[in-house]
């Protein structure tokens, strides 16, 4: 589609207020850093969709944790596809620690292909599985070492927020198995 920019945000207002949509592909467009609050807008709010696609859309992981939160919100999203974006581990961590948190969650496949992540985030992703009884797929790129995770503190790393973070793995700590 190669939407960029204000048209890009339109089409997602015009999502976002859609009441029979369920399944939406928007990848490969240019809705970038200014457009994660309206995707996440989207995924609060529309109640009828339930596979959204917005792989590399230049996202970035403070939209990632707008994104986290919507998901808190929404009960009808199935499959979230959010893969070749500018979103770091952390960004996924949310993400995922929202999916565990969340019991009203029917969330059953989120794909984060090609994004580097630490163990922690695959052992949310299979904590997850055991708490929805293996209905809950999940993709990521490679783990990122141990020995290289201290890089995460250089200034080349994006810093995020670890205070929400810290709030959502208290919050997930004490997830219970989501109904079926």
């Amino acid at each position: 589609n190669k939407i960029r920019g204000r048209s890009a945000i339109d089409v997602a207002h015009g999502i976002k207020e859609n009441v029979r949509l369920k399944r939406c592909n928007l990848q490969m467009n240019g809705f970038g850093p200014n457009g994660g609050q309206i995707l996440a807008d989207c995924i609060q709010q529309n109640a009828a969709l339930e596979e959204f696609n917005i792989s590399s859309n230049r996202l970035n992981t403070p939209n990632a944790f707008t994104i986290a939160k919507a998901l808190l919100a929404n009960d009808s999203l199935q499959v979230l596809k959010i893969a070749d974006n500018q979103i770091n581990s952390d960004g996924a961590l949310a993400i995922f620690l929202c999916v565990k948190t969340s019991e009203s969650s029917i969330i059953r496949e989120v794909d984060f292909s090609h994004t580097v992540v630490t163990q922690e985030v695959l052992d949310t992703c299979e904590d997850i599985v055991r708490l929805k009884d293996g209905k809950f797929q999940y993709r990521t790129g490679k783990v990122t070492p141990k020995i290289l995770q201290p890089n995460s503190i250089s200034e080349c790393y994006i810093p995020t927020d670890e205070q929400v973070l810290n709030k959502l793995r208290s919050k997930a700590a004490n997830a219970k198995p989501h109904a079926p």
